[in-house]
């Protein structure tokens, strides 16, 4: 994990992007850890996302101690795919 803004730790898992320079490069991810089955089952469930296929995950830790300022919590979740119609929206719960 690496140290990123307001004291958090940041854990990227998938592809490498470089938007600038419009490349990608594959990692070595193999899975995503045990900690997150809650949110990959939680797709299964949904009727909307029941075959989404995630490729990347964002993990951040807040920790006051650390220099964190802000509580943890869930502002939005967002999806995204060329599977998906323009007006479908979905919101974890």
């Amino acid at each position: 994990m690496n140290i990123g803004n307001s004291g958090r730790r940041k854990q990227n898992l998938g592809a490498k992007t470089n938007f600038k320079t419009r490349k990608l490069r594959n990692s070595r991810f193999k899975s995503f850890p045990d900690f997150t089955a809650f949110t990959q089952h939680r797709f299964k469930e949904g009727k909307i996302v029941d075959n989404f296929q995630s490729i990347e995950q964002c993990s951040l830790e807040y920790d006051p101690s650390k220099g964190a300022s802000i509580d943890p919590h869930i502002v939005y979740c967002w999806i995204w795919g060329e599977r998906l119609k323009p007006s479908t929206t979905w919101e974890m719960r």
